[in-house]
């Protein structure tokens, strides 16, 4: 429970400063983010708790992420979203991991599927520190790519 309240918090502070001091790709990101942190917790408070099963009403959740995700890569002229994106690959990987081995231990489950999500926080934090220093260093940080 304290790893759950812990990430919470750390989840909210980041997407706060990307909302604060990024531009629109860290916003939406931060924003996604948000929007699947929440979809989880309902998701988990209609489910069995604690169940030592697949999880697949969170890996709809994840897959929809991962859909976001990899849009805001092709679009966004970042490069840290490829990697926010490889990041949450592995929560996806482990659901279906879990999906064909059902024997997986769980704890082994749960920690690549919940730890990723500190990854990627720790992508959007780091992604929206080095949107700043652009800012400062070149005056501008245009957000998307033009094809």
């Amino acid at each position: 429970m304290a790893f759950v309240i812990g990430f919470q918090l750390v989840l909210v502070g980041v997407c706060f400063y990307a909302f604060w001091r990024g531009g629109t790709p860290e916003r939406l990101a931060g924003l996604a983010g948000l929007v699947a942190a929440a979809a989880t917790i309902i998701v988990n408070l209609r489910t069995e708790a604690g169940s030592e099963r697949l999880e697949v009403e969170v890996l709809i959740v994840d897959l929809v992420l991962l859909v976001f995700l990899v849009w805001l890569a092709v679009k966004a002229n970042r490069f840290w979203p490829l990697w926010m994106t490889a990041a949450h690959g592995i929560a996806i990987a482990v659901h279906l991991a879990k999906a064909a081995t059902p024997e997986i231990d769980w704890p082994v489950y749960t920690f690549f599927s919940k730890g990723s999500a500190l990854a990627v926080l720790a992508i959007l934090w780091l992604g929206t520190l080095r949107h700043r220093r652009r800012l400062r260093t070149h005056g501008s940080d245009p957000p998307w790519r033009r094809f």
